[in-house]
């Protein structure tokens, strides 16, 4: 026996021990009646199925989206499914344990999982094989499930004649029956992975032999349940392709389904909140950085410096503030005073080059936002420097006034000198793209000083994540980019004045 066969046995051995401790015998008086009509709410019920027969799986109870996609499969004999959960949301759980679900309830005949590869896809369904072989609970109600014959770890059938079948992506699946049935349900679970997803080429060849050979292996009438589930972290990717081909057999009236479930909900608040405090979802976002914790945790596969590259995100010491001819502060807010990203920034112009000298850049409430502007006034001060502070003209005049005014009125604080900033604006995008150059030439550079800051961290994050149409936070560059149109403004009406200056100066004059 291979080394690698003799781990994965003793792994096996351990499971099932950990199952048979997990699930000890309850209900040792009850009647037959009694336990029938136990059985049968059980099996009525997902949640309660699970939370009584697999213990040890159920340490959580189950969220929304968990429950919808099982009734959905409940209810639904034929559909195309595409799951995009995020990470640890129990999608490889979930899969298993419906699978065992369906079959009690006679719902299916062949199951096929597939995966990236077979041993990938064989470890998938081993929780189905020891939970019928030690679970104590399932053995009580229903009987032995374990066969003489046909009981291999990719590829074993129940007593009751319940196929269950492992598949490497690639593998042919022509041919699988169980008797004269074909396969009535098939779920596709992690067969992207990162080299993958790289190859255009790959996937699409893929892409055909899930649509060309896995997804026609089901029979043209009866039982065909198809699921796809992954999270999304490729723009190209059997996942995302699977979400189109739901979305358009959805819209032409065939049984599909798509589910997309991120870390947080659209209130920011965790979408398993069962399981999952606002402070541990933050924790992990914080812990990977806003690029990866959107690819792995909210379904949006962005890559990394696609437009601004990290070669061109440069630092250097900065001077004495006083030797810039021009500070401008550009804010960009966000429009509700809900926890969202807004950015202040503080740019100087010097020798052709732009210093991003101070930035403010985070999800902030309207008030935090006005304090960060006294806040920037005061470091100013304290060097013996001024700025010009702007913010789009539409935002101070129409929603933001208001909140400068009343916050100097409760913290005992002057007006802020704040402008309006009156240009007619090209599209966001537009404008984005347009200042790569600058960066590309090697014209921008942050603050050295700064470099441990969170709010400068988050500023690069914005730059490396700016990959549209992805939607990503661009306040911080758009703040930016404001800021370098008004100094380039400024600075050329200060050579303006001089150069007139010099015209008009009376040569009789000492001075």
């Amino acid at each position: 026996m291979k080394q690698k066969d003799k781990i994965a046995l003793l792994e096996f051995d351990a499971l099932i021990k950990e199952i048979r401790q997990a699930t000890p015998i309850l209900n040792l008086n009850e009647t037959e009646q009694q336990k029938q009509a136990r059985i049968k709410k059980l099996l009525s019920s997902y949640p309660e199925f699970i939370a009584y027969y697999f213990p040890n799986y159920s340490t959580s109870k189950l969220a929304k989206f968990h429950v919808e996609v099982v009734n959905y499969t409940a209810n639904n004999k034929r559909f195309f499914a595409a799951i995009e959960w995020a990470r640890d949301h129990a999608k490889s759980s979930t899969l298993w344990m419906l699978q065992i679900w369906l079959m009690l309830k006679k719902e299916i005949n062949t199951a096929i999982t597939v995966s990236k590869s077979k041993d990938n896809a064989t470890k998938l369904i081993e929780p189905i094989r020891a939970n019928l072989e030690a679970n104590n609970r399932l053995i009580q109600d229903f009987g032995e499930f374990k066969s003489i014959n046909n009981w291999n770890s990719e590829d074993f059938k129940t007593s009751g004649g319940t196929n269950f079948v492992a598949l490497g992506r690639g593998q042919s699946p022509r041919g699988i029956r169980n008797e004269a049935i074909r396969p009535d349900f098939i779920c596709v679970d992690d067969i992207d992975d990162d080299e993958l997803v790289e190859n255009p080429e790959r996937v699409e060849k893929l892409w055909k032999w899930v649509m060309t050979a896995l997804f026609p292996s089901m029979s043209i009438v009866g039982k065909g349940r198809f699921i796809i589930a992954e999270n999304r972290y490729a723009d190209d990717s059997i996942i995302a392709r699977a979400v189109e081909k739901a979305k358009i057999l959805k819209k032409q009236g065939y049984p599909a389904y798509h589910k997309r479930i991120n870390l947080l909900d659209t209130n920011g608040q965790p979408s398993w909140k069962e399981r999952f405090t606002l402070k541990d979802c933050q924790y992990m976002i914080e812990a990977l950085g806003y690029i990866f914790s959107q690819r792995e945790y909210f379904n949006n596969p962005i890559r990394e410096g696609r437009h601004f590259k990290p070669e061109f995100l440069q630092y250097c010491t900065m001077g004495n503030l006083k030797t810039y001819p021009v500070l401008i502060a550009y804010c960009d807010p966000s429009f509700s005073d809900k926890g969202d990203t807004k950015a202040l920034v503080l740019l100087g112009r010097k020798d052709g080059q732009y210093h991003i000298l101070k930035t403010y850049c985070a999800k902030a409430s309207v008030d935090q936002m006005v304090a960060w502007h006294y806040e920037l006034q005061t470091w100013l001060a304290g060097k013996n420097a001024a700025a010009t502070f702007y913010m789009e003209e539409v935002f101070y005049q129409s929603l933001l006034y208001s909140n400068f005014a009343e916050y100097a009125k409760k913290h005992n604080l002057p007006p802020f000198p704040i402008n309006g900033d009156k240009r007619a604006k090209p599209a966001k995008i537009q404008r984005l793209l347009a200042i790569t150059g600058h960066y590309e030439r090697g014209n921008v550079y942050f603050n050295t000083a700064e470099q441990e800051n969170r709010h400068m961290q988050n500023l690069l994050e914005q730059h490396l994540s700016f990959n549209p149409p992805h939607k990503t936070p661009l306040d911080g560059i758009d703040a930016i980019e404001g800021a370098m149109y008004l100094i380039d403004r400024h600075i050329e009406d200060f050579a303006g004045a001089l150069r007139l200056a010099k015209r008009t100066r009376n040569p009789a004059n000492s001075y």
